[in-house]
């Protein structure tokens, strides 16, 4: 266990976890704080530095990907703090299209009904979610975590993880009936699955 912290406490370790983690840093920063990609990438750095700067405190029994997203996660609320300015919105990354379909099959949006204006409205309600319903819905389906990683990064039990799951695919569901009638008048949306 004590290895995994000696091999990210050297400067080419370190290299390495920058490099192979920033693009998705970057993107989960940006879907969760609906923020361009300068903006994104200040955050990211300071959450490299942060944890450059924290590395010998880092607990090998959490997985280094779950540290780097709680610690990314932490510098985003933080420089929400400093603006004084919550994100609204979603911002739209490449990809968020194959997504989006997942979060749409979750909540039982029929596949004739999760047209291109239905991915954009998701993603406009994604937006609309207080952060930890939305930071919990784009680690799972965005990020693609398991409930254990999730529990890690939100320093959270993962039943307390699974029960924000099951709230903000309902809260979802509920924002794209209410904004959305026109998409959904025919389709009753619920999630699936409880969690």
């Amino acid at each position: 266990m004590r290895s995994q912290t000696h091999i990210y406490s050297s400067q080419e370790g370190f290299e390495s976890l920058v490099h192979e983690y920033t693009p998705a840093l970057l993107r989960f920063v940006q879907r969760l704080a609906n923020l361009d990609l300068p903006a994104a990438e200040d955050i990211v750095q300071d959450t490299f530095v942060t944890a450059w700067k924290y590395i010998y405190s880092f607990d090998p029994s959490y997985s280094v990907k779950a540290w780097l997203y709680r610690i990314a996660r932490q510098q985003t609320v933080s420089a929400f703090r400093r603006t004084k300015n919550r994100p609204t919105g979603a911002y739209h990354l490449e990809g968020d299209e194959e997504l989006l379909h997942s979060i749409a099959s979750d909540i039982d949006v029929p596949s004739e009904v999760a047209s291109k204006l239905m991915l954009d409205a998701i993603h406009e309600a994604l937006g609309t979610l207080p952060e930890d319903l939305r930071a919990v819905l784009v680690l799972r389906f965005m990020d693609d975590m398991s409930y254990d990683d999730i529990a890690d990064v939100l320093r959270k039990p993962p039943g307390t993880i699974a029960t924000l799951l099951h709230r903000g695919k309902k809260q979802l569901a509920e924002t794209l009936r209410r904004h959305y009638p026109s998409l959904v008048h025919e389709h009753e949306l619920s999630p699936k699955n409880p969690a």
